[in-house]
């Protein structure tokens, strides 16, 4: 993969390109494992983890795992590349 794009959590989780991408519990298991789940308050610019699996499991934020996850402001936007044969 190549990197594409680079962008904040938060045009990553409002940019409609990315609605896709967004965590639904009770959905699929393709959509549980969403990963547009952090955006920020824009009033107090706290982070916001949504109901994922990166949060406890009644929904509420995992410290741990905000902390980590948003060690930088960016997300990497990738495409995919094919790999030549040899």
């Amino acid at each position: 993969m190549n990197v594409s794009e680079i962008i904040t959590f938060d045009t990553y989780w409002s940019d409609a390109r990315f609605m896709a991408k967004k965590s639904f519990r009770n959905g699929s298991p393709k959509m549980m494992v969403g990963d547009n789940i952090y955006h920020r308050n824009p009033i107090t610019m706290d982070w916001i983890q949504e109901d994922s699996h990166h949060s406890k499991l009644d929904g509420s934020t995992n410290l741990k795992n905000l902390q980590t996850d948003t060690k930088s402001v960016n997300v990497l936007i990738s495409t995919l590349t094919e790999r030549g044969h040899r």
